[in-house]
């Protein structure tokens, strides 16, 4: 008997005769045929894997996790199966003839080698997309803003022996409980995102009283928020329309993006002193104020205390932060409003607990100085100048109009600012000999490197009254600063209040940009 006299296995439906047969048994198709709407019989669907059962041979998965270096091997073949499916071995008996016509399952390659196309890519993007939740940065939405504050924990080692107690405000108080800023919503250039602004308290509840106050803001993103902490390091930096005064500013390297530091002290009886942060970290702006009844929190150690949660903060905004942490102390703190003049900050009250200066430009110039300096100071050749003026608010002690002119001249190099400073110091030295209705007293310079000077200069206006000027002259780099004061006999600064004025002009001056 021929293989075409061969009887075939029973079909549903007869093949179309201008189509071929399908392959052979025991083969299976690696693209479907032209015509597969034709077959009354579709592939077996994929069977869900078990998870009672365990591995067998022949289960389209296994129940149980398969090694690492695991592979599918090819189906066992005896050593005399027929290299071509196609052509049999022999002539099949009638026996092997039934055999054919009954289900071959065991000479099929089991439908579990056979998966969907679409498994393997979907599985693919799902391991990438997993990959990338991991080691991508920023996904905000699934932290929780207050997870981004500092925790009790953190604070453990801001002092010894204390331990703190966390308070969140539900409606943060944005001029309560920090010093020297202002309510985002007055912040400018930019503002924080309105709803978004968070504040925790930490109070001390063992140990001498003290407080730490955290408030983080955020803005629609780094660039915004950029402005936001220059903004608000400024605020720092000059303590503006504010009764604190500034005592120092540090730089803050290794915490966030950005950061900075400053000193401030409450002009009152009980002198308590803030240190005052500033950190940036990708679209986020965190403010902090820590202070203490006896000995000031330092401003490293609360700054190592910050990392956990403005490390969470570098995390939750996609920002580069890295960097070993140092705090150090700056020449001079965080430039004011304007940049290169003296902020409210800068200068002392004269009572204690009373009083707040007011600070503005003045333009057109109109100062008049003592009447010793021999020059015009509002034109003074070769150079440019600008006037700001303070006026001493709150204080019933004060004398009318008690206030401070600051004249910041620029030259075009630092020997013509040199001579300047030093012809009006001569001027003011030899005034009394010159004017002797004028006394003038010399009362102090800055220590070296520092150039400056201080004088009193009392002129008689009549009999019984007479006009009471302090003059401060000093000269940094290629800029000269001069100040004058009209206090009285009984309202005044001391000496080396006054010279620490000139200190923190000249040193201001050299922010001038």
């Amino acid at each position: 008997m021929t293989d075409d006299a061969l009887p075939r296995p029973r079909r549903g439906l007869p093949p179309a005769e201008d189509a071929p047969a399908p392959g052979s048994r025991g083969r299976r198709w690696i693209e479907p045929p032209e015509d597969a709407e034709s077959f009354a019989v579709p592939p077996p669907a994929p069977v869900l894997p078990s998870g009672s059962a365990g591995a067998t041979p022949g289960r389209r998965f296994s129940a149980d996790d398969l090694p690492d270096d695991w592979a599918p091997r090819p189906p066992r073949r005896s050593a005399t199966s027929p290299s071509d499916l196609d052509t049999p071995a022999s002539p099949p008996s009638p026996s092997d003839r039934e055999a054919a016509a009954a289900p071959a399952v065991a000479a099929t390659p089991a439908p579990a080698e056979e998966r969907p196309r679409w498994l393997v890519p979907a599985i693919a993007v799902a391991l990438v997309a997993m990959v990338l939740l991991i080691v991508r940065p920023g996904a905000t939405a699934s932290v929780s803003p207050q997870s981004l504050l500092a925790e009790s924990a953190d604070l453990a080692g801001l002092r010894a022996g204390t331990t703190w107690t966390p308070t969140d405000d539900a409606a943060p108080d944005e001029t309560r409980g920090l010093r020297c800023v202002s309510p985002g919503a007055e912040l400018r250039p930019v503002t924080p995102l309105a709803g978004r602004t968070l504040r925790r308290t930490f109070t001390s509840a063992s140990g001498e009283p003290a407080t730490v106050v955290q408030q983080l803001e955020s803005y629609p993103d780094a660039a915004t928020a950029r402005q936001g902490f220059a903004a608000r390091l400024a605020q720092v930096g000059g303590c503006a329309a504010s009764p604190d005064r500034v005592l120092a500013g540090f730089t803050v390297t290794g915490l966030g993006e950005e950061a900075g530091a400053v000193r401030v002290v409450e002009q009152d009886a009980a002198a308590r002193v803030h240190h005052l942060l500033v950190v940036r970290a990708g679209p986020h702006v965190t403010l902090v104020d820590a202070h203490a009844d006896g000995a000031d929190l330092p401003v490293d150690a609360l700054a190592r205390a910050l990392q956990p949660s403005v490390g969470r903060l570098c995390q939750a905004g996609g920002a580069t932060c890295a960097g070993p942490l140092a705090v150090a102390e700056a020449d001079q703190p965080p430039a004011g409003v304007p940049a290169g003049f003296l902020t409210s900050g800068d200068l002392p009250r004269v009572t204690p607990g009373a009083g707040v200066w007011i600070g503005a430009q003045i333009e057109p110039l109109t100062l008049a100085g003592s009447g010793c300096e021999g020059v015009d100071l509002t034109a003074v050749p070769g150079a440019t100048a600008a006037q700001h003026a303070f006026i001493l608010k709150g204080d019933p002690n004060a004398s009318p109009n008690f206030g401070l002119d600051e004249m910041l001249y620029t030259f075009t190099g630092p020997a013509e600012a040199t001579a300047f400073a030093a012809t009006l110091t001569a001027r003011l030295t030899s005034c009394s000999a010159d004017k002797p209705a004028t006394e003038v007293a010399p009362k102090g310079a800055l220590p070296a490197p520092a150039v400056g000077q201080l004088f009193t200069v009392s002129q008689r206006i009549s009999l019984d009254k007479v006009a009471l000027s302090r003059v401060m002259v000093g000269v940094t780099g290629p800029r000269v600063v001069y100040l004058a004061a009209n206090p009285t006999p009984q309202f005044d600064l001391s000496d080396a209040a006054w010279l620490d004025v000139l200190d923190r002009a000249l040193r201001r001056a050299t922010q001038l940009t």
